[in-house]
């Protein structure tokens, strides 16, 4: 008789904290909607001093205490920032709870007026959709522009097969598009210009601020050469000839067959090449600072993209890009306290998957996003966001 009571007991308790587990990651998280205040801090390149250079050259710290990070950010943040930058990502939208409450907490944001909206992919899954969208996005404004790049989800509305054999091994294509080209229309009836590897100019005081919105690279759309092309920026990445000889994986044209790269393939072909793993090592050096150094004097080089992808970083790298926004991961979607993300869902290291990265050449920030996909529709103590970036310049 002890036995069984024991084994009900276990019973119930093993039923309650399933059912608890599952409210929480399928009913709260979800909907635990964050409004995430990040604070960047950039300058122009220092000049060095010969003293300066020659005390560094003996590895002694000669920096001044006006031009100690814990200096520049009491400063900084005392007053207003450089810009304001309201980035949003993944909504996944659909007409359902989630959807609704969505729907009603990007509309909380209209108060918020930045100087820029970044949109970093995966908006909608199904055409069906798109008006929705419009009605979701229409009030939010921005005093300098609004822009979106699109991602993998945009272009194609995934079955649920494609999507559970995509989680085993990456497919080559899915059937069924969405129209991408109504998408774009009705973005744009709200004022937000959709950047397909295109580059955009702005000015803010004495900074000239680039916007560079590059496709997703997971299906073989970004094409970065033709984006500096177009804008007479032109130049040629040294990437290509560091390593591929063939068809790269940043393509010269933008690919319209809907193939998306397979495995690891370029990866791991990178990473068994000496000199791509030195260059790697370089170009993901972490800055201590956590101050960002500008690549060229008064030029901030924003680029938006949907996947965070390392191999792109490495060309972005090359072009001076300052600031790289993107999504995609959902910032690993299930995070373990004290441990972390479990997957990032790309070739980005599962560390980098969310939040903000100061690098030796330029600063990272991924979004966990606002939605998920409708297969997998949880978090786990992952709260979605909406990010207001606000940047402090010296």
């Amino acid at each position: 008789m002890n036995l069984l009571i024991t084994i009900i007991l276990i019973f119930i308790g093993v039923a309650a904290i399933s059912a608890a587990l599952y409210l929480y990651a399928f009913r709260y998280e979800p909907l635990n909607f964050k409004l995430s205040e990040v604070k960047i801090y950039i300058r122009n390149k220092v000049k060095k001093t010969e003293k300066q250079v020659s005390i560094l050259q003996n590895n002694i710290d000669c920096r001044d205490e006006e031009d100690s990070p814990a200096s520049f950010k009491s400063e900084k943040t005392a007053g207003k920032p450089h810009l304001e930058i309201l980035h949003l990502s993944d909504f996944h939208l659909r007409k359902d709870r989630k959807g609704y409450m969505l729907f009603n907490f990007v509309k909380s944001l209209k108060s918020l007026n930045p100087d820029l909206i970044f949109i970093t992919g995966d908006l909608i899954e199904k055409n069906e959709n798109f008006s929705y969208l419009v009605d979701m996005l229409q009030c939010l404004k921005a005093s300098a522009g609004k822009y979106a790049v699109l991602g993998v989800h945009d272009y194609y509305n995934k079955t649920p097969a494609e999507f559970f054999k995509n989680m085993i091994k990456r497919k080559k294509e899915y059937r069924r598009e969405n129209d991408v080209t109504g998408l774009i229309l009705k973005l744009n009836s709200t004022g937000i210009k959709v950047l397909r590897n295109k580059l955009v100019f702005h000015k803010f005081g004495d900074t000239k601020v680039e916007v560079l919105g590059l496709e997703d690279s997971i299906i073989r759309k970004a094409d970065i050469q033709s984006a500096f092309s177009r804008s007479g920026s032109g130049g040629c990445s040294n990437l290509k000839n560091m390593l591929f000889t063939k068809t790269d994986f940043i393509s010269q044209k933008p690919i319209s067959s809907p193939k998306v790269v397979s495995g690891n393939d370029f990866n791991d072909l990178a990473f068994k090449h000496g000199r791509w793993k030195a260059r790697y090592r370089e170009v993901f050096e972490k800055n201590y600072t956590n101050i960002h150094s500008l690549n060229n004097e008064n030029r901030i080089l924003i680029c938006l993209t949907h996947t965070p992808d390392m191999d792109l970083f490495v060309e972005l790298a090359d072009k001076d890009a300052d600031i790289i926004f993107c999504g995609h991961t959902h910032g690993g979607q299930v995070r373990l306290p004290l441990i972390g993300a479990l997957l990032s869902g790309c070739n980005i290291k599962v560390r980098h998957c969310s939040g903000l990265f100061y690098f030796k050449k330029f600063i990272l920030y991924t979004s966990r996003g606002l939605g998920e996909g409708r297969y997998s529709p949880f978090r786990f103590y992952c709260s979605p966001e909406a990010s207001l970036i606000k940047i402090y310049k010296q």
